[in-house]
């Protein structure tokens, strides 16, 4: 009985110390600036920049990501709602959001410009391309050419890469 509540205890410490760790928020929700932030500290310390490129970097990062989220943001609606719209309203969202993707390009042509003053030409494709993955971009497709044939042509079973795991 004494070890179960000894190993009770011990969880319930975990566990706190643990949600403690996150912020109580479990690392989501919260100011999105400040995952923004810790993105461009991450970016700056894995394009090895020095602390003066540093200091430049991560507040403009953190203003283009801002931007470039306030932009991206877009009114979604349900097919529900949508069914009740009529041809001409459908016709405005339809070039709000051509718009919206003209005013997301000239948001980026412009910071591509601010990234190469101070920044190589492989940093800022980091920034402004790789950067820009989500979570788990080149994974997947490394994993795949470790596999043979690296989809040039057809492995066993017919598949590029030898098809699905069965």
């Amino acid at each position: 009985m004494k070890k179960i509540l000894i190993l009770f205890a011990a969880v319930l410490i975990g566990l706190s110390a643990n949600a403690q760790g996150r912020g109580g928020n479990g690392g989501r929700g919260g100011d999105p600036r400040q995952g923004m932030q810790r993105m461009a500290e991450h970016l700056a310390k894995e394009m090895k920049l020095d602390d003066a490129t540093k200091g430049w970097f991560v507040p403009l990062y953190v203003e283009y990501r801002d931007t470039l989220m306030s932009l991206q943001r877009s009114q979604r609606m349900s097919e529900k709602e949508i069914q009740k719209l009529d041809d001409a309203a459908v016709t405005t969202l339809i070039n709000e959001s051509i718009a919206r993707d003209e005013q997301v390009a000239a948001l980026k042509r412009a910071y591509l410009a601010k990234f190469r003053e101070k920044l190589t030409e492989k940093q800022v494709y980091k920034v402004m391309v790789a950067g820009m993955r989500p979570r788990g971009g080149d994974q997947g497709r490394q994993r795949q050419g470790n596999r043979q044939g690296d989809f040039q042509g057809e492995g066993p079973r017919g598949f590029p890469n030898g098809g699905p795991d069965f």
